[in-house]
């Protein structure tokens, strides 16, 4: 799986928005020209070994990719990775804290709404708006959208409240 997802988040040393960046691709095959090293079934694949080098999970049996957070079964994707911001021109290690960190986020009658960037902000937006909205697939952000935010009711605030942060960056 070559994680190469970028997530969009306030910077933690100056509250500027900055990209939050997996350090590391994992694949199936040693890539070609690539340096890699083995785990388990994988090659990792250093994407800033100068910031965050490559360390294998202490204590843990299996080679797994885990998402939502450290478990301790595996490898943690978009949990420990590089803070690449330009307004403080800094570029450092940061374990990201969901949904608090992202940038792209809405309190909306009590919901809270985020996306992890401008792409899938436009996306969510371009769904809620719509009258005459097609199934939702159980992937990607439409599938794990709130319906709290799809209601009749919450239309109105929910495309308000985008379009005005969306509009502004």
């Amino acid at each position: 799986m070559n994680v190469s997802a970028q997530v969009t988040v306030k910077c933690p040393r100056c509250d500027a928005c900055a990209q939050f960046h997996e350090p590391f691709a994992f694949l199936r095959a040693a890539p070609a020209g690539q340096t890699a090293i083995a785990w388990g079934g994988w090659f990792v694949v250093e994407r800033y070994p100068d910031v965050l080098p490559w360390q294998a999970p202490k204590g843990r049996s299996g080679q797994y990719l885990v998402y939502g957070g450290d478990d301790g079964r595996g490898y943690a994707v978009l949990h420990r990775g590089v803070v690449d911001c330009r307004a403080c021109m800094a570029r450092f290690v940061h374990e990201l804290a969901w949904p608090d960190d992202l940038w792209w986020q809405w309190s909306i009658r009590g919901h809270l709404l985020w996306a992890c960037d401008r792409a899938q902000a436009l996306q969510i937006l371009d769904y809620v708006r719509a009258t005459d909205r097609p199934a939702r697939s159980v992937h990607g952000p439409i599938g794990s959208l709130p319906s709290v935010f799809l209601s009749a009711k919450m239309r109105g605030a929910v495309v308000k409240a985008m379009e005005k942060t969306l509009a502004a960056g």
